[in-house]
Protein backbone atom coordinates (compact mmCIF):
# COMPACT_ATOMS: atom_id res chain seq x y z
CA UNK A 1 0.00 0.00 0.00
CA UNK A 2 1.47 3.37 -0.88
CA UNK A 3 2.00 5.54 2.20
CA UNK A 4 4.34 8.18 3.52
CA UNK A 5 5.94 6.35 6.42
CA UNK A 6 7.96 9.41 7.33
CA UNK A 7 4.83 10.61 9.15
CA UNK A 8 2.98 9.18 12.14
CA UNK A 9 -0.28 9.38 10.17
CA UNK A 10 1.17 7.35 7.30
CA UNK A 11 2.36 4.63 9.65
CA UNK A 12 -0.96 4.55 11.47
CA UNK A 13 -2.76 4.18 8.15
CA UNK A 14 -0.55 1.27 7.07
CA UNK A 15 -0.88 -0.54 10.40
CA UNK A 16 -4.65 -0.15 10.68
CA UNK A 17 -5.23 -1.17 7.04
CA UNK A 18 -2.99 -4.22 7.52
CA UNK A 19 -4.79 -5.25 10.69
CA UNK A 20 -8.18 -4.88 8.99
CA UNK A 21 -7.10 -6.84 5.94
CA UNK A 22 -5.46 -9.73 7.83
CA UNK A 23 -7.53 -9.66 10.99
CA UNK A 24 -4.61 -8.60 13.18
CA UNK A 25 -0.84 -8.37 13.15
CA UNK A 26 1.38 -11.25 14.25
CA UNK A 27 4.81 -10.07 13.11
CA UNK A 28 6.46 -6.73 12.40
CA UNK A 29 9.43 -6.61 10.05
CA UNK A 30 11.00 -3.24 9.37
CA UNK A 31 13.27 -2.95 6.35
CA UNK A 32 14.47 0.56 5.63
CA UNK A 33 16.41 2.10 2.82
CA UNK A 34 19.97 3.38 3.13
CA UNK A 35 20.48 6.92 4.41
CA UNK A 36 21.52 8.56 1.16
CA UNK A 37 23.19 7.73 -2.09
CA UNK A 38 26.88 8.47 -2.37
CA UNK A 39 30.23 7.33 -1.16
CA UNK A 40 31.39 7.60 2.41
CA UNK A 41 33.45 10.61 1.33
CA UNK A 42 30.36 12.39 -0.01
CA UNK A 43 28.06 11.88 2.99
CA UNK A 44 28.27 14.48 5.72
CA UNK A 45 27.68 14.02 9.42
CA UNK A 46 24.34 15.77 8.90
CA UNK A 47 23.36 13.19 6.22
CA UNK A 48 24.05 10.39 8.70
CA UNK A 49 22.27 12.19 11.53
CA UNK A 50 19.17 12.74 9.43
CA UNK A 51 19.17 9.10 8.31
CA UNK A 52 19.53 7.88 11.89
CA UNK A 53 16.70 10.13 13.05
CA UNK A 54 14.41 8.99 10.23
CA UNK A 55 15.11 5.29 10.65
CA UNK A 56 14.83 5.41 14.45
CA UNK A 57 11.67 7.53 14.46
CA UNK A 58 10.03 5.25 11.88
CA UNK A 59 10.97 2.15 13.89
CA UNK A 60 9.57 3.57 17.14
CA UNK A 61 6.34 4.70 15.46
CA UNK A 62 5.76 1.29 13.86
CA UNK A 63 6.41 -0.55 17.12
CA UNK A 64 4.07 1.81 18.99
CA UNK A 65 1.28 1.30 16.44
CA UNK A 66 1.67 -2.48 16.26
CA UNK A 67 2.02 -3.07 20.03
CA UNK A 68 -1.73 -3.11 20.80
CA UNK A 69 -2.34 -5.76 18.12
CA UNK A 70 0.52 -7.88 19.44
CA UNK A 71 -0.80 -7.69 23.00
CA UNK A 72 -4.11 -9.19 21.85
Amino acid sequence: MPADISTAEGISTVVSATARHFGGIDVLVINSTPPAMGSIDDLTDDDWYQAFEMITRTFIRFVREVAPYRRR
